[in-house]
């Protein structure tokens, strides 16, 4: 009787301190919760630490052999961008002087890329740009992600071209000297390779 007496409130008091011990770690977690969702909302409101954005993530600081050397947003709304919910433009360099710039914007949802890109196609497609080819931008194993055209600014002797681009929820744009332009999107990791090119 006193051993079954004793075994009983051995069990309480083990039960009392699994039940004490669950308690507590709910309240840490509570607590981790509480912390991490603050620090999150200081974050997105300017206060405390900045967190990084998606698209920063992507940026290279070296393509090939040219460096960036100015990142800024661009205007949310513009031609370029409709919709975007990150977005920046950029400036690279090459040892030798020659700069490219880039624009890279991130949409909700590769539709709205798409619907970005051709808006920018139309308004390029002007009396100072020429369509001359259209391209379906592909992943390492070669399941299409996007697509792309790419013009000539035709008032300095179609020397410079401007080429824009999808890859899934991005949008691309790159304006930089002919020569360079195949080398510095086959650098980047959202430009890849390129099939199914048409020419005009």
């Amino acid at each position: 009787m006193l051993v079954n007496r004793v075994h009983g409130m051995r069990w309480r008091t083990l039960g009392g301190l699994f039940a004490l011990l669950t308690l507590l770690l709910a309240m840490l977690s509570s607590l981790a919760y509480s912390s991490e969702a603050l620090a999150s909302h200081e974050g997105s409101s300017g206060g405390g630490s900045q967190q990084q954005r998606p698209v920063d993530r992507l940026i290279q600081q070296q393509v090939g052999e040219f460096q960036l050397k100015a990142i800024d947003s661009f205007r949310a709304g513009g031609n370029d961008n409709l919709g975007a919910s990150d977005h920046r433009d950029m400036s690279y360099e090459s040892p030798n002087g020659v700069k490219i710039s880039h624009k890279l914007a991130d949409f909700t949802s590769p539709h709205d890329a798409n619907k970005a890109a051709k808006n920018t196609v139309k308004n390029r497609n002007s009396s100072a740009f020429r369509l001359i080819e259209t391209f379906t931008v592909v992943d390492n194993s070669g399941r299409p992600v996007g697509s792309g055209a790419a013009f000539v600014d035709v008032r300095d002797g179609e020397n410079d071209m401007f080429v824009v681009w999808t890859n899934g929820t991005l949008l691309a744009t790159m304006n930089a000297p002919a020569e360079e332009v195949g080398d510095f999107f086959k650098e980047l990791p959202y430009g890849v390779s390129i099939t199914d090119r048409v020419q005009y």
